[in-house]
Formats: C-alpha cells, sequence, structure tokens
C-alpha cells in the first residue's frame, strides 16, 4: 500500500467482520481508507495540514483527524460537501494553538477527547460540534483515553465503590514519538497519567 508519501501518524482497524476498514492518516495531508481483506482503496481524502491523529466513530460514518496546526477535522463518509457532491463533507473544530497528539471517542462517539503538544485536553459534542470541556495539564499530552467504568476508578459495574475500595495504582509515564519528517518542531515528550471524569 503506497498511498502516502511521508511518514505515518496514526493508523485505525474498524469494527467490522466480514471485510474491516483500514483507516490511515500521514503528514502527508492525507486520509486512506482501505479494505483488510482485499486491499482495494475505498477512500483518499486531502486536507490542509499534516494530519497527526485519528479517530473512528463506532459506526464509521465519521473519521476525526488531528493537524499539526491544532485543527482536528471531521470527516464525513455518509455526507457529500454541498459545494461539490464529489467529495465528502469536511468540519473543522479548532482545538487549540498546538499540535494534536491524540484522539479518543466515548462508546457512542458523541463525546471527542482531543489532547495537544501544549498540554491541553478538550471535550468535544460531536453532534453539536461544541466544545464542552477544556483543561490543562501544563505538559505535553502523549495519549488520551476513553474508558467506561475502568476497574479501580469507578468500581465494579456501574455503582461507584467507597472512596478507599479498588483504589488504582499509579502508573509510570506514557511515551509516545512521532516521526520529525518535514516538521522540525515534532519532538519525543513524556506525562503522566490523568484522569478527567465523564461528568
Amino acid at each position: 500500500w503506497s498511498d502516502h508519501t511521508m511518514p505515518i501518524s496514526d493508523l485505525v482497524i474498524g469494527g467490522g467482520v466480514a471485510e474491516p476498514y483500514v483507516y490511515v492518516c500521514s503528514l502527508d495531508h492525507r486520509v486512506s481508507v482501505r479494505s483488510l481483506v482485499s486491499g482495494r482503496l475505498l477512500a483518499m481524502i486531502t486536507l490542509p495540514s499534516a494530519l497527526t491523529a485519528l479517530a473512528v466513530d463506532p459506526l464509521e460514518y465519521h473519521a476525526y483527524v488531528g493537524s499539526s496546526t491544532g485543527t482536528t477535522y471531521k470527516v464525513s463518509f455518509v455526507e457529500e460537501d454541498p459545494e461539490d457532491h464529489s467529495k465528502h463533507a469536511i468540519e473543522e473544530y479548532r482545538t487549540s494553538n498546538g499540535l494534536v497528539t491524540s484522539l479518543a471517542l466515548s462508546k457512542t462517539g458523541q463525546r471527542l477527547v482531543v489532547g495537544t503538544e501544549d498540554g491541553s485536553v478538550l471535550v468535544w459534542d460531536t453532534v453539536t460540534g461544541q466544545q464542552i470541556r477544556k483543561s490543562s495539564i501544563g505538559s505535553p499530552v502523549s495519549t488520551v483515553l476513553v474508558v467506561e467504568y475502568p476497574l479501580g476508578m469507578a468500581g465494579r459495574g456501574r455503582g461507584r465503590a467507597p472512596e478507599s475500595s479498588f483504589r488504582m495504582k499509579p502508573l509510570g509515564n506514557f511515551s509516545k514519538v512521532i516521526g520529525s519528517a518535514g516538521i522540525p518542531t515534532l519532538h519525543p515528550w513524556e506525562t503522566s497519567l490523568v484522569v478527567l471524569d465523564s461528568h
């Protein structure tokens, strides 16, 4: 598969059983979608800036793609551009002034969590396109995850455990490296685990 001319920055494999799709973004501004089984190219979308992070909603109707400029793009696979019906509809979320390092979606796909190199963690409502929360951790964010009822944070099942029960053990630092080809400001970093309550 030679769809991309610059380093791949993120990859997501869809949840399809018969023919899962592979979503890839790269520093050459492009997002490609291929069949994992046949290798057939299904879509190629070019965006305005180098792409650094990727998330795909549970139904695979939309891809969310973070960029080196701080913009996150919402690419629709089911809606057309109203001005050019041969293209996919694209929306922009101005998420930060720093490079987008990581994206994660809630189980329903209604909440998008964005981590950035300037230390911001943002939560967006994907239905309304509104930012609903912003926090700063003071150092670059390497990875954001959405975990439903994680053991040790919310206890067993859906109810909250007593404060002292199932306390989560500290984790070591996360680290992530993005290739610097074409973007000299990218570099390795490390940061500690930060937990945000979904409420």
